[in-house]
């Protein structure tokens, strides 16, 4: 048995930041125990929150109830409701399939990977989950799971999603990623992540370092921290823009990372010659997004 209460409020905890930049409030009150994976339990959670929290309405804060009860003797239900943007009812069907992308009337980019996923985690515990929805005034989610071992299902789901990725990855191989990021909490994330993934990168413990290793290999994308000694992100990622205007060079994507993310930091950034943002902490999910978007197919 899982206790669903421990691994929302681990998630709540990895959002943090997040959910303090945009002033989301969030309610949850007791969720009931369900029979299911603690990992696959986290990364449901996590990416269901993260979608409430990234399409909310421009001006208005998010705000995310979470609730459980027990329908009946053998399940448990979580109730998870939002007032985001919600989709237009017509694009229920589609909203679980890989890489689709529901047309909300904005240009928030993402993989469209991470409902997928959630629906893939549901079905390996033979559970269910149902959306309610309209354009605009918000979502409902509302998942069932087993509270009990079925007598068909004696093993708990095996650990991962893997199989939802495997059409993602494009010419993984040529891909070289550049990482700059002094803190060892975050360089050992990015290895993890970017190693399951298959890229191969370099770090580098601050900008300047960043900019010699720019200067001798050829890179695909960038992640940058803004808060580095001997050199931060801004000037690193000036000096690497100028060396590109002066060697006649493609312009590298460069994805700031920070913890710190509000509608004045991303324009400030791009002012700054920065490409995109991922919020610390970062998902899956969140990569996911940066190399879709960024790391094209057949480039």
């Amino acid at each position: 048995m899982v206790d669903l209460n421990k691994e929302i409020k681990n998630v709540l905890s990895d959002l943090d930041v997040r959910i303090e930049s945009s002033e989301a409030i969030i309610n949850l009150k007791e969720l009931p125990s369900a029979y299911a994976d603690p990992v696959q339990m986290r990364q449901l959670f996590l990416n269901l929150l993260s979608n409430s929290l990234k399409y909310c309405r421009s001006g208005i804060p998010p705000k995310i109830n979470i609730k459980g009860y027990r329908p009946d003797k053998k399940n448990v239900s979580i109730v998870i409701t939002d007032n985001g943007l919600g989709f237009d009812k017509k694009d229920a069907s589609r909203m679980f399939l890989p890489f689709e992308r529901l047309d909300n009337g904005t240009k928030i980019s993402g993989t469209g990977i991470g409902l997928a996923t959630v629906k893939k985690i549901i079905d390996r515990h033979n559970g269910t989950i149902h959306t309610i929805s309209n354009l605009g005034k918000g979502s409902i989610f509302i998942i069932t799971l087993q509270s009990v071992l079925s007598e068909s299902k004696s093993t708990l789901p095996d650990e991962g999603c893997e199989d939802v990725f495997f059409h993602f990855e494009s010419n993984i191989e040529s891909k070289k990623i550049l990482i700059a990021e002094d803190s060892l909490k975050y360089q050992t994330i990015f290895s993890t992540k970017l190693k399951e993934l298959g890229y191969s990168f370099d770090i580098a413990e601050n900008g300047l370092a960043a900019l010699e290793l720019y200067k001798k290999n050829q890179y695909d994308l960038i992640f940058m921290d803004c808060d580095m000694p001997v050199m931060d992100g801004f000037l690193s990622t000036d000096l690497i823009r100028a060396w590109e205007i002066k060697h006649n060079l493609s312009r590298c994507p460069i994805i700031i990372a920070s913890q710190l993310i509000t509608y004045e930091d991303i324009e400030l950034y791009k002012d700054s010659g920065m490409d995109d943002c991922i919020p610390k902490p970062f998902s899956f999910d969140d990569l996911l997004d940066v190399f879709r978007v960024w790391l094209k197919k057949g480039d």
